[in-house]
């Protein structure tokens, strides 16, 4: 892939089986992404679960459909696998991302996840309420 990938894109990638083509959201520090042959990425899946590690993203994002970025399915890809360029999440959408991925990580104090799994069963989904399939 010749052009250059961004923080926060949704680009699409073949995974072996029994995976599929699906879209990805960049992670990568932006600093990073021109100095590394590689790039973390997260999972986006039509697959609600109702975790506080998934964020909703939909049509606004480039999607066809409204499906979330599940922050508990990373993996590191070379650049190059990369391909189609589906969209780009707001700023807004990425600091929901972040605090998403920081529950997954574990990267918050054990109070910090209490009282985010806390406000989550109380009010819902990180970002707009989704229905569960």
């Amino acid at each position: 892939m010749a052009e250059r990938l961004n923080r926060g894109e949704i680009r699409l990638l073949d995974r072996p089986r029994p995976d599929k083509r699906r879209p990805v959201l960049i992670l990568s520090r932006p600093a990073l992404i021109p100095l590394l042959h590689t790039v973390t990425v997260a999972a986006v899946t039509s697959t609600l679960r109702g975790t506080p590690t998934e964020v909703e993203l939909g049509i606004e994002e480039g999607l066809k459909h409204a499906s979330c970025v599940n922050l508990c399915n990373l993996f590191t890809v070379r650049q190059g696998e990369l391909g189609a360029y589906v969209g780009t999440v707001s700023r807004e959408k990425m600091a929901q991302v972040c605090r998403a991925l920081a529950i997954a990580c574990a990267c918050e104090s054990d109070r910090q996840v209490r009282d985010v799994i806390l406000r989550y069963r109380l009010a819902g989904p990180i970002g707009r309420p989704m229905k569960k399939r």
